[in-house]
């Protein structure tokens, strides 16, 4: 996950981060056991891909690139 912005500050929860076997396995006995933060997450991860992971994001910042590169 380094890189992206999955929480922390302003950024709503998109992910559990697990840096160890017991924080894996707590991560994932969270998830089966809540409901809510599953939806959560979920809804959240998606909507971090459709503002910054679509064709059509990739195709304005290329644009800006090129608008950049011709100013």
């Amino acid at each position: 996950m380094e890189g992206l912005k999955v929480d922390g500050g302003d950024v709503p929860l998109r992910a559990l981060r697990a840096n160890s076997v017991t924080e894996y396995v707590d991560a994932v006995t969270r998830l089966f056991e809540d409901f809510h933060l599953r939806e959560q997450l979920s809804q959240n991860g998606r909507e971090l891909i459709e503002q910054n992971y679509t064709w059509e994001r990739a195709a304005k910042l290329y644009e800006q690139v090129i608008i950049a590169g011709n100013g």
